[in-house]
Order: C-alpha cells, then sequence, then structure tokens
C-alpha cells in the first residue's frame, strides 16, 4: 500500500534538528488534508493512516501542530496515546528556563540587597541588628 511506502521514505530521511525534522508533520498534513482529486485512497483510510502515524511517531511531530491539523470529528480516544505523550514531555523550552532562572536571580539579587543594608552592632555579649 502506498500509505507505508510514504512511512517508509520518511524513516529513511528524517534526521532530527534539520531541514527533513519536520517531514513527519508535513506527510500528517497530507494525509489529513489531502487534495481531493488527485486521492487514490479513501478518506477514512487516510485518517487511519494519520492515526497510525502519531501513534508511531508522536515525539517527532510538534504537538500543537499536530493538534491544529485534526479535524473536528476526530474523538479525543482515537488520539488518546498522542495526547498522553505530549502531557509527559517536558514542556519548558530554553525561553521559559531563562525566564525562570532570571527571575530566581532576580529575587535572590534583591534579597542579598536587603540583607547587606542591615548593620550589626557587637557590645559586650549582647547584638543589634539596625535598620536603615
Amino acid at each position: 500500500m502506498k500509505i507505508d511506502k510514504n512511512c517508509r521514505y520518511c524513516n529513511r530521511i528524517y534526521q532530527p534538528n534539520s531541514l527533513t525534522s519536520s517531514i513527519y508533520l508535513t506527510l500528517l498534513h497530507i494525509y489529513l488534508r489531502p487534495n481531493l482529486n488527485q486521492i487514490q485512497v479513501s478518506p477514512a483510510d487516510l485518517l487511519q493512516a494519520a492515526l497510525d502515524l502519531m501513534s508511531r511517531h508522536k515525539p517527532r511531530l510538534d504537538p500543537v501542530e499536530t493538534l491544529n491539523l485534526l479535524p473536528p470529528f476526530v474523538n479525543a480516544n482515537d488520539v488518546q496515546g498522542f495526547l498522553l505523550e505530549v502531557l509527559r514531555a517536558p514542556v519548558f523550552g530554553t525561553k521559559v528556563v531563562k525566564c525562570i532562572s532570571k527571575a530566581r536571580n532576580d529575587a535572590v539579587a534583591r534579597k542579598l540587597m536587603a540583607l547587606q543594608r542591615r548593620k550589626v552592632k557587637v557590645i559586650d555579649s549582647r547584638m543589634y541588628v539596625e535598620h536603615d
């Protein structure tokens, strides 16, 4: 069947972090938004091929773009495996991690400035903390 050949082709040329890293998403787009004048397979077969592709190649598909491609009549049970995998995947991109780190560093810097403004006096056996 041609659908199997399509998957084998994608398997052969896929390279992560390269120009071919979106090949599975392109194939999914072809399955879910076909040119109806040129298809030789029934729409139901294409939908099943798309669901199979999603279940087999979850990590290689962008979750947001994949979900945007799905037609509204697709049942959540049909994509349950994909959804569970997406929810388990790390959601923190480098921008989010950088923002969280910056916020943490800023909080530590504010705390340090507040502590540096304090003065400590030691008289005999007593210690006093003065605030400005």
